[in-house]
């Protein structure tokens, strides 16, 4: 097929058309298929620490302090301290200062996407977390002090250009980290507008077309899929182990490893960035 990229090397991937969504989903609707979200069969039980971000995730989650994600970063803080905490092996590192950067190649160009937070093996691209209030700040330079009225908008089962940009630069990072796959598969989360889900992303992207876009050639081999999962927001306290977000997580840290010891790291290290 056609790269459905190449007219857009020269134009900031925050302003990319939803035409190049459909193009790219060879679909004329931006809407995405559903899917089942990968989950661990078990965890160990989590402690109160992770339970009470649960509790303030709850009581938040209708509020500007909820859109704004802080509650759902300390969330994904606390749960991958958790995970941390029980496997030993691993460790977790805070930066409250910096933006989570992702860098995607197009041809000769460089863009540099930003999202609130994300998890990376050694530098290898896992996933990474946004919500639509984020997306329309960094859509307008993330301006310090910019007041908005009313909420921010975001189609929950829409496919947002930003966020298929993001999802090849996950992808590019995995491969330029010395992982090797004839597919590379990332994940995006983000709450929908109701708070009451996470949607996962989830982002297969064949190698050849991987090749493609960073070379600006006209075809484009392979074809990028993009399925969309949900994962609901909830506190089961009883056990707090079988709860679906926790168990998501767990998953996609063991994926992580797993590409770690695959590239000859054998290292594990996430690492959360908030704003």
């Amino acid at each position: 097929m056609f790269n459905p990229f190449l007219p857009f090397y020269e134009v900031d991937p925050r302003f990319w058309p939803n035409a190049l969504v459909h193009a790219v989903l060879d679909s004329p609707s931006s809407v995405l298929t559903t899917c089942e979200v990968v989950k661990a069969p078990s965890i160990p039980e989590p402690d109160e620490y992770v339970f009470s971000a649960y509790e303030d995730l709850i009581a938040a989650r209708n509020t500007d302090a909820f859109q704004g994600a802080d509650v759902l970063l300390s969330l994904v803080s606390a749960s991958m301290s958790c995970l941390d905490e029980a496997r030993k092996e691993m460790s977790l590192e805070l930066d409250d200062a910096n933006h989570f950067q992702w860098d995607l190649y197009l041809g000769d160009q460089r863009w540099k996407l930003k999202t609130l937070g994300g998890a990376a093996v050694d530098d290898i691209p896992i996933f990474a977390f946004t919500n639509a209030d984020y997306r329309r700040r960094f859509r307008d330079g993330a301006r310090p002090g910019l007041a908005y009225k009313g909420p921010p908008v975001q189609d929950d089962w829409a496919l947002d250009p930003l966020d298929l940009a993001l999802l090849v630069a996950m992808a590019q990072g995995q491969r330029d980290n010395g992982v090797e796959q004839e597919v590379y598969t990332v994940y995006l989360l983000y709450p929908n507008l109701a708070c009451t889900d996470v949607i996962v992303l989830t982002g297969n992207i064949p190698s050849q077309s991987l090749d493609a876009i960073r070379e600006g050639r006209e075809d484009m081999p392979g074809k990028i899929d993009v399925a969309l999962g949900t994962v609901p927001i909830v506190v089961n306290a009883d056990p707090l182990r079988e709860n679906g977000f926790l168990k998501m997580l767990a998953a996609l840290i063991k994926y992580g490893e797993s590409l770690a010891y695959a590239s000859g790291d054998g290292e594990f290290v996430p690492m959360i960035r908030q704003v």
